[in-house]
């Protein structure tokens, strides 16, 4: 931007006198003008911006012509002259400085024109401060050094530089031209920056080398005598100079380096060795001439005198099985503790080397530990085998014995053996039948585990009725066990007195018996009612019941329960007259021994009845159709078709609509389903026992093939067992054997 003043009332003065004066004359009067009575100042004109490159020395001397655009006066312009408006108290003068501090930031110039009578005028202008020159960089000189020194730059060198302003940084790069064992050259580049960013560069070539061999030192040998393994020996866990090979002079070399263990037990003057051979190669210089490869032996040694430690098992105690024998297996060490893993162990003793045994008999045995940990040292324990008899004898009962009572004394008495309830066929897997020991009492209490010390008991008329019995066997181990067998204790012939009921009231009673006319005792006769509901009592030892005390005008219904083992009463007998029946050769003789024959319940007595009875004689099965034992019908019903009681349903209740006197003949026959001859009842002493025994058949051993048709020849031990099924099978009928098989009596 330039600034001009014009001073318009001098110029109109001078253009007056020119045109009225000669020319002489008139510069004659000009110049007198000016010199005597010039008052107009001089037209500056400046430039509007100057860019101003510094020199290389970091300055510029700028004359005061260069910010001038045409300044001039009207008659004489004596000087032109300059200074720097931040420098506001500096004389004017020919030129202006400028610095390398004047960089970036714009310096403004005050120009001043002064005219031959001494008019000062001034303009502006500003001045923009530039460096243009980069700084000047020296590169040191190329080298060659070792391969790991590179960084170094003591020995690599460091790059100079100058600039007129100062330099900012003087930085490198480097490309790399390196090979994996650290030799090559670098290509490094150096930069030097001034503070205004002006750059230059040079260039720099590092050549590196390995001129140092590597010496490899290898690990001594290690001997230790604390508690460790050949785990705890790994370089890992041992500290230096132990833990592996040293590598002196190493600086670009690409070392590795491995080890191969060999472990040797028992080794003479230690427990354990461990030869270790160690490989170190370098990958730079190696081939398969050897060149490059380092190998060294180092020797470990643990040497232990501390024995095994480990907790010795108890005493152990086995049972015999059926073969009064036992299968023994011995516990192994488990929890043993010791420097090494290789501890053996074994176990010897009585019963040989080993920890399974067969077939062992009953005895004490001592038997041995032995831990061997391999560096001399052994531990040992010793514990007690124990082969025992807990099997208790397997006791077989006779059930439903009947003990009639006999006159001693004007009284009723009589005496149960324990003979009298055993069966004989009592069994031990130890103690042959004659050792074992017989007691007899009362029904345990919950827990007795103690046989009583008799084998007798006496029953007197305050114990007629059902007693429940316990016939004890014992081995010669000591172990005990029972059976239960329920007594019926009767007064058949009336030893002992009976208190009559006295009836109070309207009253109800009746008799329970059998067709054959023996009393059932202990049967509980329930009585419904809809004055009071149903309650129950029980009948005495000559088989009557009674309630008393009972309302008028009312509805009652009695029912007589009881409940025994199915096998009460059951013997040869009843299979003979149940399957002679069936077979047409003889017909029961009365409906009662009829219904007594349908232990199914399906209203019918065919070859079913006699599986099914058959079927719990032998155990197979473990009770009747709806576990039913006993069934009783009215006295006074008559049957339809005596010889089909079946025909028309039959009562096993009685009904009084309406009680109004009482009632003495409210009475019922009992009957035991599957005993058709009234066994169980039968008041002959001890001759009325179930046997509950097994039936045993022996077979020849065959070989057999598959789709063969053979002929099976069995004997029974008990061959009056075998009577009922023997005419069974000869006879060809069904049953549950395998088709086509045939028994003969005798076989």
């Amino acid at each position: 931007m330039k600034s001009i003043i014009y001073p318009l009332p001098r110029l109109f003065a001078g253009l007056i006198l020119s045109l009225l004066l000669p020319w002489q004359a008139a510069a004659t009067a000009s110049a007198a003008l000016a010199e005597d009575s010039d008052y107009i100042p001089p037209v500056a004109i400046c430039k509007d911006q100057l860019n101003i490159s510094l020199t290389s020395a970091g300055s510029a001397l700028v004359y005061a012509h260069s910010f001038d655009a045409g300044s001039y006066d009207n008659y004489c312009l004596a000087a032109i002259e300059v200074r720097r408006m931040d420098q506001p108290n500096a004389p004017f003068g020919p030129y202006v400085i400028f610095y390398c501090s004047d960089i970036g930031q714009p310096v403004m110039v005050e120009l001043r024109a002064r005219d031959c009578a001494g008019n000062l005028n001034s303009c502006w202008s500003l001045a923009n401060i530039e460096d243009k020159l980069p700084p000047s960089i020296h590169c040191p000189p190329n080298k060659t050094i070792a391969c790991d020194q590179y960084l170094n730059l003591a020995l690599t060198g460091q790059a100079t530089a100058t600039d007129n302003c100062g330099v900012a940084s003087i930085t490198y790069t480097d490309v790399s031209n390196i090979n994996s064992c650290g030799t090559g050259y670098i290509l490094r580049t150096w930069k030097a920056t001034d503070i205004y960013g002006m750059m230059a560069t040079c260039t720099q070539t590092i050549t590196l080398v390995d001129n140092t061999p590597i010496v490899v030192v290898f690990p001594p040998d290690y001997t230790t005598y604390e508690c460790t393994t050949a785990a705890d020996l790994l370089p890992a866990n041992l500290p230096p100079p132990y833990n592996g090979p040293v590598v002196l002079y190493k600086d670009c070399e690409l070392i590795a380096t491995s080890y191969t263990d060999w472990v040797f037990t028992a080794a003479p003057n230690s427990c354990l060795k461990i030869m270790r051979q160690w490989k170190v190669i370098n990958w730079c210089t190696y081939d398969e001439g050897g060149q490059g490869l380092w190998q060294g032996n180092q020797l470990l040694i643990i040497k232990d005198t501390i024995p095994p430690v480990f907790t010795c098992p108890g005493d152990q105690i086995f049972s015999v099985g059926n073969n009064c024998k036992a299968n023994i297996t011995l516990p192994q060490l488990t929890d043993i503790q010791d420097c090494l893993e290789s501890v053996t162990v074994r176990l010897i003793g009585d019963l040989g080397e080993g920890y399974v045994f067969q077939n062992v008999p009953l005895g004490v045995y001592e038997m041995t530990y032995v831990a061997n940990d391999g560096c001399g040292n052994i531990s040992t324990c010793k514990i007690k085998v124990r082969v025992v008899d807990r099997t208790p004898p397997g006791v077989v009962c006779y059930s439903g014995l009947s003990l009639p009572l006999m006159e001693m004394d004007g009284d009723g008495m009589a005496e149960l053996w324990a003979s009298d309830v055993e069966t004989g066929s009592s069994v031990d897997n130890c103690t042959p039948y004659s050792g074992l020991k017989f007691r007899l009492g009362h029904q345990p209490a919950p827990g007795q585990t103690s046989p009583p010390a008799g084998d007798v008991l006496a029953f007197t008329c305050a114990d007629v009725g059902p007693k429940v019995v316990a016939l004890w066997a014992g081995d010669q181990a000591g172990n005990w066990s029972y059976c239960l067998s329920t007594i019926q204790v009767q007064d058949n012939r009336g030893f002992c007195p009976v208190p009559q009921p006295v009836p109070q009231g309207l009253s109800i009673a009746g008799l329970v018996a059998d067709e054959w006319d023996n009393c059932m005792m202990g049967v509980a006769v329930a009585i419904d009612t809809s004055a009071a509901g149903p309650y129950a009592t029980m009948t005495d030892s000559l088989g009557r019941y009674l309630f008393d005390s009972l309302s008028s005008s009312m509805a009652y219904v009695l029912r007589p329960e009881y409940h025994s083992s199915p096998l009460d009463g059951l013997d040869m007998d009843d299979f003979i007259l149940l399957s002679h029946h069936i077979t047409g050769v003889a017909s029961l003789g009365s409906p009662y021994q009829i219904i007594a024959a349908d232990v199914n319940l399906d209203g019918r007595v065919d070859m079913a009845d006699l599986v099914l009875l058959l079927h719990v004689h032998l155990g197979l099965e473990t009770a009747f159709t709806d576990s039913v034992t006993w069934r009783f019908v009215p006295t006074a019903f008559d049957f339809p078709d005596p010889q089909n009681p079946f025909l028309a349903p039959f009562p096993e209740r009685l009904v009084i609509d309406s009680l109004t006197g009482p009632v003495s003949d409210a009475s019922f026959v009992a009957i035991k389903l599957g005993d058709l001859d009234g066994t169980i009842t039968r008041p002959d002493s001890l001759e009325g026992r179930s046997l509950a025994l097994p039936l045993v058949l022996e077979v020849e051993e065959q070989e057999l093939q598959a789709g063969e048709e053979i002929e099976v020849r069995f004997r029974a031990r008990h061959y009056e067992q075998l009577s009922a099924l023997a005419l069974w099978f000869h006879r060809g009928a069904p049953g549950p054997g395998p088709a086509g098989w045939r028994a003969r009596p005798g076989h």
